[in-house]
């Protein structure tokens, strides 16, 4: 009779350590697919903001009539450390040659997970419109 119980005991404490394994290697996968799609949301919004001011603070259309990049080189500059991003100004007939690149000092292009975000750009020149592209990437800094 002894012999039973502490068989029945064993079992059960094989089963509860076989169930804390199981939930604390599901709750580890899990938490590390969480960190990744917050740190892309959070590379998406830092792309998104960085467009949109410059685009809204004038300077992209400066750039693009001035043909110079520094004051986007400045805005790209104070982003935050550890974060790297480049800009592209595409003229509308050709996305496959820009106008203007800009990359933030320090910082290599990466072949990680790059998040970018694009807008248009609306320039008027000589009593016309001219059409642009505007494109930020984002990326984590290599270490």
């Amino acid at each position: 009779m002894k012999n039973k119980g502490f068989v029945i005991t064993l079992d059960a404490l094989m089963a509860v350590g076989i169930a804390l394994i199981l939930f604390s290697s599901v709750s580890f996968y899990l938490s590390k697919a969480q960190s990744q799609e917050t740190e892309n949301l959070w590379l998406k919004q830092i792309a998104g903001d960085t467009i949109s001011v410059l685009d809204k603070g004038g300077k992209l259309e400066q750039a693009i009539l001035q043909n110079n990049s520094v004051e986007l080189r400045q805005v790209l500059n104070k982003l935050p450390y550890g974060v790297c991003a480049d800009l592209f100004i595409y003229p509308d007939t050709n996305i496959n040659n820009p106008i203007l690149f800009v990359v933030k000092d320090n910082c290599e292009t990466s072949t990680k997970e790059i998040v970018s975000s694009k807008r248009s750009i609306l320039v008027e020149s000589s009593n016309q419109l001219d059409f642009y592209i505007g494109e930020v990437n984002v990326w984590r800094k290599e270490t």
